[in-house]
């Protein structure tokens, strides 16, 4: 069975899109390969011809360079619509884009799947923050629940 998680794009208070990861979820598995793919960029307004470093135009041009990189074929991974949060996911990524040249923020929470009952039926988000802060100071085994 699979480590579901979702990651969810941010720019301020405005949600652009939630990606749905259905297997490798975990934060040393999706927590690391987002971390990996984000820690390289710069979030710039405009671009210049001349530039060197690896940037996004904006966080519309972040998000979707992040779904293009990780989007090979069929399954695995599927995209919805802002606010979802109910797929049975273990783990929920958080990115966050600020302005230009600011540093690409990273929160990675848990969600329990249990009710009054003790069963495992409706989730609650969130059940615990693991880690919060800029993606290039992001440590998968850092991430411990409690």
């Amino acid at each position: 069975m699979g480590t579901r998680s979702l990651t969810v794009m941010k720019q301020a208070d405005t949600e652009y899109c939630v990606l749905y990861r259905q297997m490798d979820g975990y934060p040393e598995g999706h927590g690391a390969d987002l971390a990996n793919f984000l820690g390289e960029f710069t979030v710039v307004n405009g671009i210049n011809m001349t530039e060197v470093r690896k940037i996004a135009n904006g966080a519309e041009c972040l998000f979707a360079q992040l779904i293009a990189h990780f989007k090979d074929g069929p399954g695995q991974f599927y995209l919805h619509p802002p606010g979802t949060r109910e797929m049975w996911s273990e783990y929920v990524y958080t990115i966050t884009v600020g302005e230009r040249e600011e540093p690409i923020m990273f929160k990675v929470e848990t969600a329990e799947w249990t009710t009054s009952e003790g069963t495992k039926d409706e989730k609650h988000y969130p059940s615990q923050t693991l880690w919060e802060g800029d993606v290039v100071d992001f440590e998968p085994e850092l991430c411990k629940e409690e």
